[in-house]
């Protein structure tokens, strides 16, 4: 295997269960051993079992070589730099020394800790009470956010949302369908700017008589071909673009074979007639339109929605000195920009040390909010040129 030293950037794919634990906790006690400080390493994941489990593995590990010669070896081995019996006790003496200045929490534990560092900056209330987005107290500000908003808007308007969201088909209370919609997605429309949510290119669809027209091409080609397992799959899609059955006409049969290679497709591995291909083709293009239209709809009432939603949900949540946990990343992400480029400073000031080395367990799950303020220790880190990234 190849050698990585301490102070090499790694990033770490391994899907659950195969000892994403050991090899943080052995990038962690290998920069130990290089002569970094606890306290300068931030080693992250998401829920308070993991970093417990991380940060027993690491003490467990140092106790064990601290009383075994036999172990200490092993973990040299592991650690792939030399280690004796008494190096292995001065590092766990120095690591417990070091217990309370030792971070290796969760993701959210530390954005709490910077929230609370820049408290009077951020306009955080010093006893506001901090909640998961699934926690019930959570639920019963969401529920009462939304009666403020069918007390506060104009019902009509909601419910023409709401039809445009599901069109038509949505048989829930109106107020359980935006509770789903708000617990869902408000935290990515909070990472977002509205005219993210108008993006999608629609592209032009037939006109009625254009429809009409092609339907009639296509009827005329399934009245030619009557036998066959072809031949039932394009009548399938001509009952399918007759009823305007859009969505349905390009999940199935020929036309979804059409809608992903328009000009050379094939149906259980046979080229599909030219003549089958030219009456399907317009038919195809115009239920793609129509479909990226109504996706556009949707996409756009999300928006409307989480909009009205956000102003009642926002003041309540202050009203009441309540922050969730992504209230936190929300916040820093920008509010702390506004401070200049020697935010960093600031903040290490704060948490009265630097931070030179970075520990992020499942990377993956790390939000864009969460991003952007990591990002900044990353690059300050980086342009030192003593850095540990490991995700």
């Amino acid at each position: 295997t190849q050698q990585v030293g301490a102070r090499d950037h790694l990033v770490v794919r391994a899907s659950a269960g195969a000892g994403k634990t050991f090899a943080l906790s052995n990038r962690y006690l290998k920069l130990l051993r290089s002569g970094a400080r606890p306290e300068a390493i931030l080693a992250t994941t998401f829920t308070r079992k993991a970093a417990g489990e991380i940060l027993e593995r690491i003490l467990k590990r140092l106790a064990n070589g601290a009383v075994d010669a036999k172990a200490a070896a092993q973990l040299a081995e592991q650690l792939q730099t030399p280690l004796s019996l008494d190096e292995v006790r001065d590092s766990l003496a120095m690591l417990v020394r070091s217990l309370h200045r030792v971070s290796v929490s969760t993701i959210d534990s530390f954005f709490n800790r910077v929230v609370q560092c820049f408290r009077h900056e951020l306009d955080v209330p010093a006893d506001a009470t901090i909640v998961a987005a699934d926690d019930p107290s959570a639920r019963r500000l969401r529920l009462d956010a939304i009666e403020a908003m069918l007390a506060e808007e104009k019902p009509d308007v909601l419910v023409r949302l709401l039809r445009r969201l599901h069109h038509d088909g949505a048989q829930r209370r109106v107020t359980d369908a935006i509770d789903s919609i708000a617990a869902s997605l408000y935290d990515l429309y909070r990472q977002t700017d509205a005219a993210a949510w108008s993006q999608l290119d629609i592209p032009p669809q037939l006109t009625r008589p254009q429809v009409a027209d092609a339907l009639l091409a296509l009827q005329n080609v399934v009245r030619a071909n009557t036998t066959g397992r072809i031949a039932k799959a394009l009548g399938g899609n001509y009952e399918a673009a007759a009823a305007h059955d859009w969505p349905g006409l390009i999940s199935g049969g020929l036309a979804a074979k059409v809608a992903e290679d328009p000009q050379h497709p094939t149906y259980y591995n046979k080229p599909i007639p030219s003549a089958m291909v030219a009456a399907l083709r317009p038919l195809v293009a115009h239920a793609k339109a129509v479909v990226v239209a109504r996706v556009a709809e949707q996409t756009q009432a999300m928006f409307d929605l989480l909009h009205r939603f956000d102003g009642h949900y926002t003041r309540l949540r202050r009203a009441r000195r309540v922050m969730l946990f992504d209230d936190l990343p929300h916040t820093l992400a920008r509010r702390l920009p506004r401070m200049g480029e020697d935010v960093c400073e600031h903040l290490y000031y704060r948490l009265d040390g630097r931070i030179e080395h970075l520990l992020l367990d499942e990377f993956q799950d790390t939000s864009v909010d969460q991003w952007s303020i990591l990002r900044r220790i990353a690059t300050e880190i980086r342009a030192h040129g003593d850095v540990d990234y490991a995700g």
